[in-house]
């Protein structure tokens, strides 16, 4: 009787295929095998049942991201878009001089601006500082990337300036970066402009996948100090320490990080990880959305910034050496009017 006669009239449970049986019975086939261990009745291949998996294709689970994106892009409110001062100048230069009509990004774009020139300068009576983290998110090509070009144009107009041709205060590499190489570059960044420091960070979706890389050390620290700086700026920073002396990095006083970043939205929600979602990075963003069907403008001639918005940069920026010691600043406190604590009450009641 053959092995598999033997198999066939044995009255035990099935056993599994057996290199013995492929080598003797079907030349080490153990494809051919399988097959003919399924039609002596061994295994259940032959009862399962094919899926059809056309249906699937047609009519795909709708994705939570869509609810999340519909929900997100509610309509910017329009008289939040009309914001006197500096804010709104800028805010309004930006916009009129885009490609394309975008007032939502240009409010953000002023907004960080005016947080940078009032960091470490001032606070609420609740100790809020002006460290904000900033998203504005839209379709490729849709006049993200002109706030932070305007910006940088500002430093560059007041680095020109007469008064500061031997100080070379103003330049934007002093007070920007645009991206960020790990978490010990940050922090000495922040470290070298005394706490005091603007994220321009471009297409913010493709990096965030890469800090959760724990085999990165220097890029998976980069998210857990941005939170931390975040709830630091009314006091001290104090790093991990670390055993090796020569890279011991600096505690930095009332850091001050404000972070301007763009993104596509859906590429930006994709890039979460749990984590983040969960332990707080996600709450301390603002996200702008902006309009995807926005008109382009025609624009032939761009003026250069109005020399307004420069000396009231310019104005600001001198208030810092002010400070007795740079490192070590003393902001003044802000009154909040009536009008300002209704809203922080409206918006305390929606959150819970």
């Amino acid at each position: 009787m053959s092995f598999r006669q033997m198999l066939h009239h044995s009255t035990q449970q099935p056993i599994p295929i057996s290199g013995f049986y492929v080598m003797l019975e079907l030349g080490s086939d153990y494809h051919a095998a399988a097959k003919a261990l399924a039609a002596l009745g061994y295994g259940d291949a032959l009862t399962l049942q094919a899926v059809e998996l056309l249906g699937f294709i047609e009519q795909p689970p709708t994705s939570e991201i869509t609810f999340i994106i519909e929900d997100i892009q509610e309509p910017f409110p329009e008289h939040l878009l009309d914001v006197p001062g500096l804010v709104g100048e800028l805010a309004q230069f930006i916009n009129e001089t885009s490609f394309v009509v975008q007032p939502v990004f240009a409010l953000a774009a002023s907004l960080a601006f005016q947080a940078l020139l009032c960091s470490q300068q001032i606070k609420d009576p609740t100790n809020a500082w002006t460290n904000l983290y900033f998203l504005v998110t839209g379709r490729t090509a849709s006049g993200k990337e002109r706030g932070r070009s305007v910006i940088k144009k500002i430093f560059t107009k007041l680095g020109n300036r007469a008064d500061q041709k031997e100080k070379k205060f103003y330049t934007a590499g002093k007070f920007c970066i645009e991206n960020i190489a790990s978490y010990q570059a940050l922090l000495r960044k922040l470290e070298a402009n005394n706490g005091a420091l603007l994220l321009l960070w471009d297409e913010i979706s493709k990096y965030l996948p890469t800090f959760n890389n724990d085999r990165a050390a220097h890029l998976a620290g980069i998210i857990p100090v941005i939170m931390s700086l975040y709830t630091s700026a009314h006091t001290i920073f104090m790093p991990l320490a670390r055993a090796e002396k020569d890279t011991t990095l600096p505690n930095i006083q009332q850091p001050n990080l404000i972070i301007y970043g763009t993104a596509v939205l859906r590429n930006l929600l994709g890039s979460f990880s749990l984590d983040a979602i969960e332990d707080g990075l996600v709450g301390q963003l603002m996200i702008f959305c902006g309009n995807d069907n926005a008109e382009e403008q025609d624009l032939t001639y761009i003026p250069d910034v109005p020399e307004t918005i420069i000396d009231a940069a310019h104005w600001w920026l001198q208030k810092r050496s002010e400070n007795i010691n740079e490192s070590i600043t003393n902001p003044k406190t802000v009154p909040v009017t009536e009008e300002a604590e209704s809203c922080f009450r409206t918006l305390k009641e929606f959150k819970e």
